[in-house]
């Protein structure tokens, strides 16, 4: 712990102590962020003039635990007590294996009322690293969240789950589940078909999306990944909007990830022309933008909808034109990638914050995995992006903005 952090930690903890009502949803949602810091791998406890904050900080969390003010206090002070055990810091405390347990324990248990209480338990779950001890628990924990994405579970709980295991895959953790003394590989993608064909939380849906199954999974289950790319086909072509975007995010990861076929490939490119000419919801197109299908750019498709009625469409159009207007000058220069920036559609749900980096870019694929790294620069330069926020309803919140 760094020690200009430890005056900070010392006021936040003496502030906690004072109140010992119910937290509001500003201090609650403030409180699940610090839950999620994690110490650095290799970093033992701190020492000398460290210990007396460090040790504060432990007490502070196994209070909430004992005795929570409110009902996220306790999963939330579980989260913190989880990371605090992996990293060696309680050393008479609960095991890492009975906190991971007793966490997912109080997931299912949460009666989930209102909207914040689903953006607590995204936080939470997206701080949550899968367990590293072995790979046969590894592959326990898996299964048992899984159980947590079924019909009769809460839809934000799904969503969480669902975005948890794909930020585990793009992070290559399950496909090192398949290697080793494993008698099978996780089966995510016989999972990920089954819930695709009644799934209808378009968050949910969007979490799924990111999903990006590694080789060795496409491998073993390739009747389950022809039934997902058949069904984003689908939601894509005659689903709701939000259907649509949740769709294209998932076609686009699953065509960078090379498992489509070139009869898929190729239904792709025809369904993305066609939706560049006939979408009329603006965050499925500034979606559009952001994918590169195979084969030509559809330029005079773009072209057509520079005379959208809707302003946010025709500027879609333009960010489309402009970038591919970049990679051509690029080409014809020979210099390499230029960053482009696009500060415009400054929307109140930034893609700078999202949840879930799903139209990540084709250019940086992650250690062992097919799909891409999340975050970095994709096409034109710029982060490829998805808003993901929505209201519990199903309505989007925001629209996506162009970073």
């Amino acid at each position: 712990m760094p020690s200009e952090a430890l005056p900070w930690h010392a006021a936040l903890i003496r502030s906690w102590e004072r109140q010992r009502t119910a937290t509001s949803w500003g201090k609650t949602i403030r409180l699940a962020a610090l839950a999620g810091w994690r110490p650095r791998p290799g970093d033992g406890p701190p020492h000398r003039g460290k210990a007396e904050a460090a040790q504060a900080w432990v007490r502070f969390w196994e209070e909430r635990y004992r005795t929570p003010g409110s009902e996220p206090d306790g999963l939330i002070a579980a989260t913190a007590l989880l990371h605090l055990a992996e990293a060696g810091w309680l050393p008479s405390g609960p095991s890492p294996e009975r906190l991971r347990a007793e966490f997912r324990q109080r997931v299912q248990q949460w009666p989930m009322r209102t909207w914040d209480d689903a953006e607590i338990l995204r936080m939470l779950l997206a701080s949550v690293p899968a367990d590293a001890s072995a790979p046969e628990r590894r592959q326990q924990d898996i299964k048992a969240w899984l159980e947590l994405t079924g019909k009769d579970v809460d839809w934000g709980k799904r969503e969480a789950v669902w975005g948890m295991l794909a930020a585990w895959q793009r992070e290559s953790v399950l496909e090192s589940s398949c290697r080793g003394r494993l008698p099978e590989p996780p089966r995510l993608l016989p999972d990920l078909a089954r819930t695709l064909e009644w799934e209808r939380g378009s968050d949910v849906l969007r979490a799924m999306a990111g999903y990006i199954p590694g080789a060795v999974e496409v491998s073993a289950h390739p009747e389950a990944m022809r039934a997902i790319i058949a069904r984003w086909e689908a939601l894509s072509r005659d689903g709701g909007w939000e259907f649509r975007l949740a769709a294209w995010v998932g076609r686009w990861n699953l065509m960078r990830a090379g498992v489509l076929t070139a009869e898929e490939q190729a239904r792709f490119a025809a369904d993305d022309v066609d939706a560049i000419s006939s979408e009329k919801e603006r965050a499925v197109l500034l979606a559009l933008v952001q994918i590169q299908p195979p084969g030509t750019f559809p330029l005079a498709t773009w072209a057509g909808r520079l005379s959208d009625q809707d302003d946010r469409c025709r500027l879609a159009a333009r960010l489309a034109i402009h970038g591919w207007l970049v990679e051509v000058m690029e080409g014809a220069s020979g210099e390499g990638r230029v960053e482009v920036h696009y500060p415009l559609l400054a929307t109140h749900y930034s893609l700078l914050t999202t949840h879930y980096l799903l139209l990540t870019t084709r250019h940086h694929p992650p250690a062992g995995a097919a799909g891409p790294a999340p975050g970095r620069a994709g096409r034109h330069g710029r982060r490829d992006r998805c808003p993901v926020r929505q209201s519990p309803a199903g309505g989007a919140a925001g629209l996506p903005a162009v970073a």
